[in-house]
């Protein structure tokens, strides 16, 4: 209620959200005529959310909670074209939110990530300098009216209980601990600063890629807090267990992996440890483009971005699917067959995309060609089967290309 005070003081515009859980039946009720009385009393479109018994899943019933208000405010942010969203966290917020991550084992910047405003999420928090206290001191000057949560009396859940019980015996036996506890996370917010500016110059244009070799040269401890940063760009919510199995694989064979979540996997690869979206599509047959055309002159056969068969030793009509680990093919210029798997390694085809690579098959079921997830270093996009191979008594080239993805 303060913070619709506040923001309705601004020569702003502002559209109101209210969640009602409908856990505490009419007290939650009573909670959303309230709003919706101040609402209608500033001249501010209300939008509410009375949460179904399909919101909820199981598991904790604050962080289910707290999904449920995030997806609808986001939703109404969007739906209305509103470019911020304004939040009434407090400085105890703040300090409980600190608190339990230490205890659950959060890195720098997971201790450190409610701040005042969010540019990444597009978040404000205009509160989050004052303590509970100060801001129920503001609505007694200014007579506005709000309700107690009488669930948060009781110490059911964590926070409650640090609320309730631990805190004010802290602030019994060790006055001022509250801010001593603000100092240190002034200084782990430098520290991530910090570890943000390594990224920025170390990691890739789309931050999933680190070069091991800059990692290695930190500290244990320095790596965790340089993982956990570069990993928590793509998925905020790593376990300390799952980022001590991440720091493993500096030391571990290319080709390791560690499953980040359903979402996102880290790899390592030779000189890197890569993340890979879980759904990231394979090279898909219908990416490949095959054209009939005259014999190319040797120029055109060594500009990359091009696959070259002498068209009439193809018998058609070809087909593509994904490689498998009997595969073989006798690569252009060699003399002994070689599996796609060590071509694939040879050509330095990343570890993590290995597997969407595909192949190429004539009619009669042979290997013509092998066709990479990615362009190799010297930049081929595949690998032709010698006895294919385009030669002075050629009349006519099959060329494959392909596209990338939309």
């Amino acid at each position: 209620m303060v913070l619709l005070d506040l923001l309705s003081r601004k020569d702003v515009y502002l559209e109101a959200a209210h969640v009602n859980y409908g856990k505490r039946g009419i007290e939650s009720d009573l909670d959303q005529q309230l709003v919706a009385q101040k609402c209608k009393e500033l001249g501010i479109r209300l939008h509410t959310h009375i949460a179904e018994r399909d919101d909820w899943g199981s598991g904790n019933f604050q962080e289910q909670a707290r999904n449920i208000r995030y997806t609808f405010f986001n939703r109404i942010r969007a739906e209305r074209n509103l470019p911020w969203l304004a939040l009434a966290h407090h400085r105890d917020d703040l300090t409980e939110t600190a608190v339990l991550k230490i205890f659950r084992g959060g890195a720098n910047q997971a201790l450190s990530a409610m701040t005042i405003i969010d540019f990444r999420r597009k978040i404000y928090r205009p509160l989050l300098a004052y303590t509970r206290l100060e801001i129920e001191a503001y609505a007694r000057r200014h007579k506005i009216t709000w309700r107690e949560d009488a669930s948060n009396k009781e110490s059911d859940y964590a926070r409650n209980l640090l609320r309730n019980d631990l805190f004010p015996a802290l602030d019994t036996a060790t006055p001022g601990w509250r801010n001593n506890l603000q100092h240190v996370l002034q200084r782990l917010e430098t520290a991530d600063e910090l570890t943000r500016h390594i990224l920025a110059v170390y990691a890739n244009e789309q931050q999933d890629a680190l070069p091991v070799d800059i990692l290695q040269q930190f500290s244990v401890t320095t790596r965790l807090t340089i993982l956990h940063r570069f990993i928590a760009g793509h998925e905020p919510e790593i376990t300390t267990g799952l980022l001590h199995q991440a720091a493993l694989l500096l030391n571990a064979q290319p080709g390791r992996q560690v499953r980040i979540s359903p979402q996102l996997t880290l790899w390592r690869e030779s000189e890197k440890l890569q993340l890979i979206k879980n759904d990231q599509a394979a090279l898909s047959p219908e990416q490949v483009r095959i054209t009939i055309t005259s014999t190319p002159d040797q120029a055109a056969l060594r500009k990359p971005g091009s696959l070259w068969l002498d068209q009439e030793k193809v018998s058609k009509p070809l087909h593509f699917r994904a490689w498998q680990p009997a595969d073989k093919i006798l690569p252009l210029g060699m003399q002994g067959h070689v599996s796609v798997a060590d071509l694939l390694t040879n050509r330095k085809i990343a570890s993590s995309q290995k597997k969407q690579a595909i192949v190429a098959i004539t009619f009669d079921g042979k290997i013509c060609a092998v066709i990479f997830p990615h362009p190799d270093q010297t930049g081929q996009i595949g690998c032709i089967s010698h006895p294919y191979r385009i030669t002075n008594e050629s009349v006519s080239a099959l060329e494959i290309t392909t596209e990338p993805s939309t």
